[in-house]
């Protein structure tokens, strides 16, 4: 099983994906995601699947098999400045990690201060949109 990474900001969609892809050092993809995961976000966000090799995985530390799924995932160290970095330009972002790319995404999202954001041991809850802000609301 794989992890999947979707970003969401109001920003066209090529800076999205460039500022990405520059700051991960990595060849990904940053496909459009089908309507039924963009519903979840903003309507004016542009909503990405990013990956590497056809999943998200390589941007997500994995759990040990015996433990997946889990509700909770870190991203690397890499993904997670490229991130920050992202929040710093666009003031927001949404992402979203599932442990399956089936999964349903509820409708209320979970707010994270940039700092908060940037703690390295942060853990993240799966299959659920976490909006990340320069400034908390």
């Amino acid at each position: 099983m794989c992890y999947f990474l979707t970003i969401g900001a109001e920003a066209p969609a090529w800076r999205l994906a460039a500022l990405l892809m520059d700051r991960l050092e990595i060849d990904l993809e940053a496909a459009l995601e089908p309507a039924s995961i963009r519903a979840a976000f903003p309507h004016e966000d542009d909503v990405r699947r990013v990956t590497h090799r056809g999943c998200s995985c390589d941007l997500v530390v994995r759990p040990a098999p015996r433990e997946f799924p889990r509700s909770s995932v870190s991203l690397t160290g890499p993904c997670r400045r490229a991130i920050a970095r992202a929040v710093a330009d666009f003031g927001a972002l949404r992402l979203l990690v599932r442990a399956n790319q089936d999964a349903s995404v509820p409708a209320r999202p979970l707010a994270m201060a940039l700092d908060e954001f940037r703690l390295a041991d942060r853990e993240l809850p799966t299959d659920r949109i976490i909006e990340v802000a320069r400034e908390p609301r």
